[in-house]
C-alpha cells in the first residue's frame, strides 16, 4: 500500500500550525545526521521509507507534536523503539515487519547503539551540519554572482524548453520487440492523464508530453534556483545526494557558466558550489536527476540562443 498519501497529509497538517512545522525540514535533517553518524552500510540503519514509517506512527500517537526539534527527536526515539521490540511495522499494513532482514542478520544491536549515539550526541551533529550550510551557502551566493549578467536570458521560456526538448529525445530511447515493431519508452500515441496544479484540473497528455513536462520544471526549477537573488534556504545539504549528484551537477553549472567569456576562469568555484544547488532539487524528482548529463550536453547549445535574442 502507497503511504504517500498519507505523509502528504500530515505535512499539510504541520504546514497550517502556528509556528509552521516543516516535515520536509525534519526529514531533510535526518538524512543530514545520517550522514554524519553513519557509515558505509550503517546508513541502512536510517533508510528514508522506515524513517517516514516510523514518523507517521510517532504522530499517529503523539498528536500534540507541534515543533521541528519534538518531532525530530521523537522520530528518533521511535525508531530506537521499534529496533528494541525488533519489529518496525508498516503503518498501513502493521502486520509486515520493514525490518526483518536486519532481524535475521543480526544488526538490530547495531543499530540501537548508532541510534542511541545518535541522540545522544544530536546537538553535535546538528552544529556540524549548520556549518557545512553555511558553506554552501556561501558558495551559491557566488555562482548567482558569477551568473548575474546573463539572468535574464536564461530565465527565457524559450531556453528551458529547448533544453527539455533535446533531453527529452536523449532519455526517450528507442527499442524493437519481437515482431520488429519500432517502441518507445515514451509513446506519442499513449494517452495519459495528468493534474495540471496551476488550474487544479485533469489535462490527456501523451507519454512523450509528460516527459518533457517533468523535465521542463525540473530545469525551470535548477534555473531559477542558480539565478535568483536570495540564497536563503531552510533545507539542509544532504551529503549523501552531494557525492552521487556532484560531478553532473557541476558540468551543468559551468556550461551555463561558459555561455560568458567572462565566467570561464570561475570552474574552481562552481565545482566547489554546485553540490548545494542541485540536490536539494533534486529530491522533488530523482528520477530527472539521472538527465544531468543529457541536460547539460543541451545547455551547451545556449550560445546559439543568445545569438538570436542578440540579431
Amino acid at each position: 500500500l502507497n503511504s504517500a498519501p498519507v505523509m502528504q497529509k500530515v505535512i499539510s497538517h504541520f504546514e497550517l500550525l502556528e509556528p509552521k512545522c516543516s516535515v520536509r525540514k525534519v526529514l531533510r535533517l535526518v538524512k543530514d545526521i545520517k550522514n554524519v553518524a553513519l557509515d558505509g552500510k550503517e546508513k541502512d540503519f536510517l533508510k528514508s521509507y522506515n524513517v517516514k514509517q516510523a514518523m507517521l506512527w510517532c504522530i499517529h500517537e503523539n498528536p500534540s507534536i507541534s515543533t521541528e526539534a519534538n518531532l525530530l527527536l521523537a522520530t528518533f526515539n521511535k525508531i530506537l523503539e521499534f529496533y528494541q521490540k525488533e519489529t518496525l511495522p508498516s503503518f498501513l499494513e502493521p502486520k509486515r515487519n520493514l525490518i526483518f532482514k536486519m532481524s535475521r542478520n543480526r544488526q538490530l544491536e547495531l543499530a540501537r547503539s548508532k541510534v542511541k549515539e545518535i541522540l545522544s550526541n544530536v546537538l553535535s551533529y546538528l552544529n556540524k551540519i549548520k556549518t557545512v550550510q553555511a558553506k554552501n551557502r556561501d558558495g551559491v551566493t557566488e555562482v548567482r554572482q558569477i551568473l548575474a549578467p546573463m539572468a535574464p536570458i536564461l530565465l527565457f521560456p524559450v531556453v528551458s524548453d529547448r533544453i527539455s526538448e533535446k533531453t527529452t529525445l536523449g532519455l526517450n530511447k528507442d527499442f524493437k520487440i519481437r515482431d520488429g515493431t519500432l517502441c518507445f519508452y515514451f509513446e506519442e500515441t499513449e494517452k495519459v492523464e495528468v493534474l495540471d496544479k496551476g488550474t487544479n484540473r485533469y489535462k490527456t497528455m501523451s507519454e512523450r508530453e509528460v516527459l518533457k513536462f517533468v523535465i521542463k520544471k525540473w530545469v525551470d526549477s535548477v534555473l531559477i534556483y542558480v539565478t535568483k537573488n536570495d540564497s536563503d534556504s531552510e533545507e539542509v545539504i544532504d551529503e549523501e545526494e552531494i557525492q552521487i549528484t556532484i560531478q553532473p551537477a557541476a558540468d551543468l553549472v559551468q556550461s551555463i557558466a561558459a555561455a560568458l567569456p567572462a565566467n570561464r576562469e570561475a570552474t574552481e568555484v562552481i565545482n566547489q558550489v554546485t553540490a548545494a544547488v542541485v540536490p536539494i532539487l533534486a529530491e522533488a524528482l530523482p528520477a530527472v536527476s539521472n538527465a544531468l548529463p543529457n541536460i547539460t550536453h543541451a545547455v551547451n547549445n545556449i550560445n546559439n540562443v543568445l545569438r538570436l535574442f542578440r540579431r
